[in-house]
């Protein structure tokens, strides 16, 4: 079922503040009034030379164009203004330390002729790098709620064993794709939460179905009319806590070539695990929106893993909780 953002917030408070050019000729008219606005910012730990902070913005009671100047820095040669537009960027990210640097803050003035005035910077650098924020953000896009029905978006994941059944007709080649992933995910997975295989359906709590999607529907009717337009598909069901307890997918044999069966493959079953949404964010991820043939998890997706089934996250938690608990567990690590 079906870019990396840069992190920059900017909270502005207006300053004011009024200065008298002396005559200059046309280009600096007398009386020109310049406003300014102050800004606080916030940037990820380590973040690289030539980041972008944010950018001075200042205007004139008659228009003008301006000259920016970064006329003082709390930690020397960590910034740098761009003279006629006001960007503020990273100039030495060795300087965007935490735990050296948790604020930086900066002067910059703004010149219009004779007339001047100063935008007080101040920088905040999270205790996160980049990848790290970028890895809160995906996992909200991808573990709260579902792609399609109307369940509530919060984190749901298993707690009791996934005893898994093969059923339909699997050739060699997929059999052993799927002991692969499984094997992948018990690396990811250090909390108690264990996967197993069994022999027979009554024995387990998943099913995953390889054949045609009519054979998948006529096993699970609830799946019948959403085969049609889809060659892997996954149901999953969960207690009153949230937490699943059942399942079962299917990849189509008949429709999809060798490639995109296994892609399948571990798309649904990944997805059955928890992280049940699809995006179009990063195009290596297995949780791609757009089709692709991906057959193996990139970073961002084993630290989703990693992360829904960290002892500190629960089912049941909403977008706030989520971002608490994910905080808590990288500042620790």
């Amino acid at each position: 079922m079906r870019h990396q953002s840069l992190f920059v917030i900017v909270l502005l408070s207006a300053l004011f503040i009024a200065s008298c050019g002396a005559d200059d000729g046309d280009d600096a008219p007398a009386d020109v009034s310049i406003t300014v606005l102050d800004f606080i910012s916030t940037v990820p730990n380590l973040a690289p030379t030539g980041y972008l902070v944010g950018q001075v913005e200042a205007s004139a009671t008659n228009g003008a164009t301006f000259t920016y100047e970064l006329v003082s820095e709390s930690v020397p040669g960590a910034l740098s203004v761009n003279s006629s537009s006001g960007l503020i960027l990273v100039a030495d990210g060795s300087l965007f330390n935490h735990d050296q640097n948790p604020n930086i803050s900066a002067t910059v003035e703004v010149t219009r002729g004779d007339a001047v005035s100063a935008a007080a910077i101040s920088i905040d650098i999270d205790k996160l790098n980049n990848f790290q924020l970028e890895t809160i953000d995906y996992f909200k896009q991808i573990a709260l709620g579902f792609e399609f029905g109307n369940a509530s978006a919060i984190t749901r994941k298993w707690r009791e064993p996934l005893r898994v059944f093969v059923a339909g007709s699997a050739n060699t080649e997929l059999r052993e794709e799927l002991d692969v992933i499984v094997d992948e995910l018990r690396e990811l997975i250090t909390d108690d939460f264990e996967i197993s295989f069994v022999e027979t359906r009554e024995e387990s709590n998943y099913v995953v179905f390889f054949g045609s999607g009519d054979q998948y529907g006529q096993m699970f009717p609830n799946a019948a009319g959403a085969v049609a337009s889809n060659w892997g598909l996954f149901f999953v069901n969960w207690d009153s806590e949230q937490y699943l307890n059942s399942g079962h997918m299917y990849v189509d044999i008949f429709r999809a070539n060798e490639l995109e069966r296994k892609h399948l493959l571990r798309e649904e079953f990944t997805q059955s695990l928890g992280l049940a949404r699809d995006s179009e964010r990063h195009t290596n991820s297995i949780f791609q929106s757009v089709w692709t043939r991906t057959v193996e998890y990139s970073d961002l997706d084993r630290e989703l893993i990693r992360l829904l089934y960290h002892p500190e996250v629960r089912a049941g938690l909403d977008e706030v909780q989520t971002e608490l608990a994910l905080r808590r567990i990288l500042e620790a690590e």
